[in-house]
């Protein structure tokens, strides 16, 4: 039995009667032995610092060690699924001589193989979306102790770039304070209390299998736009289709990122969405049919390098160059673009005009082969805030 379980049984083990102050002494001294000690990653950066002398004197701190997350929320969820946090802040954090500002958020941290610690603040690289215990991004202006926040697509928003739906796998959601120095020289980071496991499900197989996109035309004349019917099963938020330049004559497989030509959300029908401030598209639609056109390029200056986006904007990919192309109904919004299903073989043709003699139609003209359309690549699908 290691020193963090020993602690745990002696005090739930104490009487309701015992002094609330032992109670804070025991917990207290348990977080500097699990921080110091032990269990998840040393991490000595000033942001990952915990203080735990903030919690108030009459605090139980059995409700600490029984209940440490001071969080209530469902801790496995379905793919696309919507995450609700109900609160409750013990913390109630004052220290006025040093810290003028203190605002308490809760964040969502991906935690690939599960390697990062309940008890340290982790990086801001592996934070996917927060909120402000206000439920919004914005200050609060004022003290709440309990409420609930809600991690989705919808306003308002909680993400960075439009994540959402959360790919499958480990997180962790942990309550925050940040606390700010009277002249705004630095900022730190205290956990309220532990962070807390969740999981996002993998999508059930017919999301996959059972959804279908389909070009109501298998050959589009140069410059005309595409048109498609999609049927999906299982519809999540932000999901949309795209379309594919074919792989030797193949459906495209693997992670399609940076590969999309043009794109629109099959909710909303645009790529603006119907959310305010930021696109993002809540509405779910199963079934319904698409317009992809010029209207619909994809602009994603986040997935190339410099000297590629400088070439990329001069060789819009618009029309469309003759060849076989693919349009992938798409369940993910940010890499990796590893959920998919894709349609039949489209044929993009030159336009063709009719020879006054002979009556007969010819190529208009020749495919360029030079800067122009030969240096076509594909982008990433974006929305506003570099999706990718």
């Amino acid at each position: 039995m290691n020193i963090r379980a020993v602690f745990t049984l002696l005090l739930v083990q104490l009487p309701i009667a015992t002094s609330t102050s032992l109670y804070g002494i025991l917990s207290r001294y348990l977080q500097e032995v699990v921080i110091n000690h032990g269990e998840g990653n040393n991490d000595t950066d000033t942001q990952a610092a915990v203080n735990y002398d903030g919690f108030d004197d009459d605090y139980d701190a059995r409700e600490i060690v029984n209940h440490p997350h001071a969080l209530e929320f469902k801790d496995t969820l379905r793919f696309g699924e919507p995450l609700t946090v109900n609160f409750r802040n013990p913390n109630n954090f004052r220290n006025p001589d040093k810290w003028e500002h203190v605002q308490t958020w809760i964040g969502l941290y991906q935690d690939t193989n599960r390697k990062l610690s309940k008890y340290t603040t982790p990086k801001e690289s592996n934070l996917f979306a927060w909120l402000n215990v206000c439920n919004a991004q914005d200050d609060c202006g004022e003290e709440i102790m309990e409420g609930s926040v809600k991690f989705s697509a919808e306003n308002p928003q909680s993400d960075w770039y439009s994540n959402f739906p959360y790919h499958p796998g480990d997180y962790l959601l942990c309550m925050t304070n940040e606390m700010r120095l009277p002249d705004a020289s630095t900022h730190t980071h205290a956990l309220v209390a532990p962070c807390q496991e969740v999981v996002v499900k993998p999508p059930p197989e017919k999301m996959e299998q059972k959804a279908r996109v389909q070009s109501l035309a298998s050959t589009v004349i140069r410059g005309a736009d595409f048109t498609a019917y999609f049927e999906t099963p299982v519809a999540v938020q932000n999901q949309w289709v795209g379309l594919y330049e074919s792989v030797d004559g193949l459906q495209p497989t693997g992670n399609l990122a940076c590969k999309a030509l043009l794109w629109t959300y099959t909710g909303c029908a645009n790529q603006r969405g119907d959310q305010t401030g930021y696109s993002a598209c809540a509405a779910r639609l199963k079934n319904g049919t698409i317009t992809l056109n010029e209207s619909n390029l994809v602009d994603d200056t986040g997935c190339k390098t410099e000297t590629d986006r400088l070439v990329n904007r001069k060789s819009r990919p618009w029309p469309i160059k003759p060849g076989t192309y693919h349009l992938c109904v798409m369940f993910t919004s940010y890499e990796p673009f590893r959920l998919y299903t894709c349609s039949d073989p489209i044929e993009v043709e030159r336009r063709r005009k009719r020879n006054e003699i002979t009556g007969e139609e010819e190529n208009d003209r020749p495919v360029n082969k030079g800067r122009g359309e030969s240096a076509v690549r594909g982008y990433t699908k974006s929305n506003t805030g570099g999706g990718q």
